[in-house]
């Protein structure tokens, strides 16, 4: 169901001013502060902003934001590639973690033959695992974000503090030395943060043309983590920078072997 006038004119506000009070929105829009509220919770579930006491934060850039579906099609063979190579590095493991996003989906549909028990906060990945003959899916729930197709909120976190995750891997929308791993919606950022704290090992899958971009939320430090799995189309100046913060870098060879 689309926005009314109102909550339309609210996100215009918000991602102009980043943040927003219960008692100015009241005040401007000549209504009450339980139609704000609730104005606010619709917005809130739709990812566009988090609620604080009083009022919300910013959560995203709504003009940047990519529907899961539309990433699917992109840089796939570097995709395809990434998750081959990530397959290697799932040895040894009872539980891995998968976010949400189109690479972690490319290595999900290589997983359907292994015993692992998968945890994830995406409906796409746990459909893609859910009719394997062995191993297991935990589905993360929590408030549905569409355009991600995933869980994300206080429910999905407060689940993933009761598992213990061996090695995940996460998606990310951009990268660079000084932001560190970023992601379009900050309320996603806060699963990807709650996966690595409970996480041994921890991978970013993250394509070459992802370097150098910045979105809206950092939900870890270059060094913040045990690698990055990428291809070949990554310059031999961004591995220097990279390698010099401390990152492991793993390189997807552009064709199975």
């Amino acid at each position: 169901m689309g926005l009314n006038e109102r909550q339309v004119q609210i996100v215009r506000l918000i991602e102009a001013v980043r943040r927003v009070d219960v008692s100015d929105l009241t005040a401007r829009f000549a209504t009450s502060s339980v139609t704000i509220r609730k104005d606010l919770d619709v917005l809130q579930d739709r990812g566009i902003l988090q609620r604080t006491h009083g009022g919300a934060i910013l959560a995203e850039n709504v003009e940047k934001t990519v529907p899961v579906e539309q990433k699917l099609g992109q840089m796939l063979e570097a995709k395809q590639a990434i998750g081959r190579k990530a397959l290697e590095l799932v040895f040894d493991c009872e539980t891995v973690a998968l976010d949400a996003g189109s690479t972690t989906l490319a290595l999900a549909r290589l997983l359907r033959d292994s015993p692992v028990t998968v945890v994830t906060n995406s409906l796409l990945i746990a459909d893609e695992l859910c009719g394997r003959e062995s191993g297991s899916v935990v589905l993360v729930g929590g408030v549905w974000r569409r355009e991600s197709s995933c869980y994300i909120g206080p429910a999905a976190l407060g689940m993933l503090d009761g598992v213990n995750i061996d090695l995940a891997f996460l998606g990310v929308s951009g990268f660079t030395v000084r932001t560190g791993f970023t992601c379009q919606n900050s309320m996603e950022a806060q699963v990807k943060e709650r996966i690595l704290s409970r996480a041994e090992r921890t991978f970013i899958l993250g394509d070459s043309s992802k370097w150098g971009q910045r979105a809206f939320s950092t939900f870890a430090a270059i060094d913040g983590v045990s690698g990055l799995v990428t291809d070949e189309g990554l310059t031999a100046d961004a591995r220097r920078e990279l390698e010099g913060e401390g990152l492991t870098i793993v390189t997807a060879p552009a064709r199975a072997s």
